[in-house]
């Protein structure tokens, strides 16, 4: 298991579903996971945690919006985190610690989403961007920093947060709003096309027939047409003002060069 010191911070590249924790009242009293939620909160079920410890564990608003879902994937997904919370709260409850889960919705600013970054890539490629008229959902995208801070906030906060908290972006947004601010930042003039709603989905059964690997989540373009929105209250409870969605070109690029030092 790889490990990094940095100011004081160990850094542990570890497979979630296979690491071992052993803590005591000399440990950090703060754990912080950014990585699956259902593999964490299985790693505390078979943790000892010192009373008064903290977990701050990041979920998504998937664990609402695809709950009544048809598509099946979906809806086990929506299942999973559920479940997982559920679960990581009551474990704490019993253990005389707190959790405090992050739902996100459309979190960009890494260049690692699977959703507005490989959308942008299509953009950049084909100089264009093609997209269903009527698909004019509302989303609220969020910045990966100002989750950053949101964590940062409640592990050093005098009282511990505890539950579940949805942090989505400030704006709400349709889908085209949304894309257009998304191709100011391509390093070519990209532009948005809107099509006929059925002849999308049949371009993207094309390509999949291809072996376009993003083409193969049609449903995504099911959800395209549904409003994802939700209340902004919760971040007052970190003390972080979102930023509006303004995004730009380094918000879609990712350095792995840190990462990479790590492994």
């Amino acid at each position: 298991m790889p490990t990094v010191a940095q100011a004081g911070v160990e850094w542990r590249c570890a497979d979630l579903s296979q690491q071992e924790l052993r803590l005591n009242d000399r440990d950090s009293n703060v754990l912080i996971c950014a990585g699956p939620l259902d593999h964490f909160t299985r790693l505390m079920g078979r943790t000892a945690l010192p009373a008064g410890t903290r977990i701050l564990a990041l979920s998504s608003l998937s664990a609402r919006w695809k709950a009544g879902s048809p598509n099946v994937a979906d809806a086990r997904l929506a299942a999973r985190l559920l479940d997982a919370e559920a679960e990581l709260v009551s474990r704490c409850e019993a253990m005389a610690a707190t959790a405090c889960i992050l739902r996100c919705g459309l979190v960009y600013g890494a260049g690692v989403d699977r959703t507005l970054t490989p959308l942008r890539r299509i953009a950049s490629r084909w100089r264009l961007l093609p997209w269903p008229r009527g698909a004019r959902g509302l989303r609220q995208p969020v910045h990966a920093d100002d989750i950053a801070r949101a964590l940062a906030h409640a592990a050093q906060a005098k009282v511990p947060l505890h539950g579940v908290f949805e942090l989505p972006g400030p704006e709400r947004l349709s889908w085209p709003v949304m894309l257009q601010r998304v191709l100011q930042t391509t390093p070519t003039p990209s532009r948005l096309c809107l099509l006929p709603d059925f002849a999308l989905e049949r371009i993207l059964r094309a390509l999949t027939r291809r072996g376009e690997p993003w083409a193969s989540k049609l449903s995504m373009l099911q959800r395209v047409y549904e409003d994802q929105v939700t209340a902004v209250d919760d971040w007052y409870r970190f003390g972080v003002i979102p930023r509006a969605f303004s995004p730009t070109p380094a918000d879609f690029s990712f350095d792995g060069a840190s990462i990479k030092s790590m492994a």
